[in-house]
């Protein structure tokens, strides 16, 4: 996989745009482009023999997916670095093993399961080795590692309970605690410095999205039923917010819609895309100016992309208009951006297989200081996948 910067071609409206600018928020974003190295499509591969791949993190510039690809029988961790993956050295075979994090410089996260039980271990992998995280007593999995590789979270059982835990170093757990009358938490996101973490709190009927800071736990409000991925800046957490006759309630059975968080501006309903049914996004970028997801149309699911400017919209079609090649794709799920807005992972279908895809083109990125977003080339990446209804 090839890294993308400001400054390589990407299209808007279907020709070659060399500078251009938008409004996104009230704020002006440049669009700084050349006219070469337009925007393309990708198939990332499973292991040789397999017939699957599920990414399901992107370190800050895209250089790295994480995630699991199939082989023979089954499946392993994978790691991306091109459209062919790698496996993981030091981890032991027979198990049940995907990561779900890689830090800017290529610390991994994931869980094991052994085939002799369900119960799943966090693990943290380096060049030193393969460190087992620990747990509460019981089994652990790991969700998320920060962009600086100092904080991974997750969650873990014991004799108290289900909670969400926090591992710094090399394994000192942290359990990070529930909301007062909730009866279990998970956390799924973490921020690049792991100041900030997002998650949920469960009760016995119903989920909440939170936050946890060095304050401790925030609900989120009884409108919001998730919390799956917070900004690399700390400022911004999606997630899904349950909905009845058009007013959210935040239960379970209810029709579930994305929203985007903010300390400042509270809860934005994100809505879904034409003809949609719901909606659930999985991923934002640096400044939370972008979102990721899927959304449900009667028939099938549709990887998403969400931006102030053009609202939710079908991938495939906003790619489209920028004059993607996307021939044979159906654009299913899009589930992780990198904090640059370089990359997005997701899968779908290409030529009727289920396939993992990584596309490039639109790169947004921020110019400290000055309002702007510098926007080129983006690259996207292969993904999680949830099948067509």
């Amino acid at each position: 996989m090839h890294l993308f910067k400001v400054g390589r071609a990407a299209m808007l409206n279907g020709s070659p745009c060399i500078v251009c600018s938008l409004v996104i928020g009230g704020a002006s974003t440049v669009l700084s482009m050349n006219d070469a190295g337009a925007a393309t499509i990708v198939v990332l591969n499973p292991f040789a023999g397999g017939n699957s791949a599920s990414p399901y993190a992107v370190n800050s510039d895209g250089s790295a997916i994480a995630g699991q690809a199939g082989i023979p029988g089954g499946a392993r961790a994978a790691l991306w670095t091109s459209n062919n993956p790698s496996a993981v050295s030091g981890l032991p075979e027979g198990i049940a093993i995907e990561l779900r994090g890689v830090s800017d410089s290529g610390v991994l996260a994931g869980t094991s399961t052994s085939p002799l039980s369900s119960s799943g271990r966090a693990f943290r992998s380096t060049s030193a080795g393969i460190h087992d995280l620990g747990s509460l007593g019981q089994e652990s999995q790991a969700k998320a590692i920060s962009a600086d590789g100092s904080v991974i979270v997750g969650e873990s059982t014991g004799p108290d309970g289900r909670f969400a835990v926090r591992w710094t170093g090399e394994g000192a757990i942290e359990n990070l605690g529930r909301l007062s009358s909730g009866s279990w938490s998970s956390a799924s996101s973490v921020s690049a410095d792991g100041s900030v973490i997002a998650g949920i709190s469960g009760f016995s009927w119903q989920t909440r999205g939170v936050r946890w800071t060095e304050h401790g736990i925030y609900d989120l409000g009884a409108m919001t039923a998730s919390a799956t991925a917070v900004s690399a800046d700390g400022v911004t957490i999606v997630g899904q917010t349950a909905v009845i006759d058009g007013n959210p309630f935040g239960y379970a059975g209810a029709a579930q819609f994305g929203y985007r968080w903010t300390e400042h501006a509270g809860l934005q309903f994100l809505g879904t895309i034409p003809g949609g049914t719901n909606s659930a996004p999985f991923g934002v970028n640096a400044d939370g100016s972008v979102v990721v997801g899927f959304a449900n149309t009667a028939t099938e699911s549709h990887a998403f992309i969400w931006t102030e400017d053009t609202g939710m919209v079908s991938l495939r079609d906003y790619l489209i208009g920028r004059g993607v090649d996307i021939n044979g794709w159906i654009l299913e799920i899009a589930t992780a951006i990198s904090a640059d807005g370089g990359t997005i992972v997701g899968q779908g279908l290409f030529n009727g297989s289920p396939r993992a895809w990584m596309v490039s083109g639109l790169n947004v990125q921020v110019i400290p200081g000055s309002g702007l977003a510098a926007i080129g080339t983006l690259g996207l990446a292969g993904v999680a996948r949830r099948r067509r209804r």
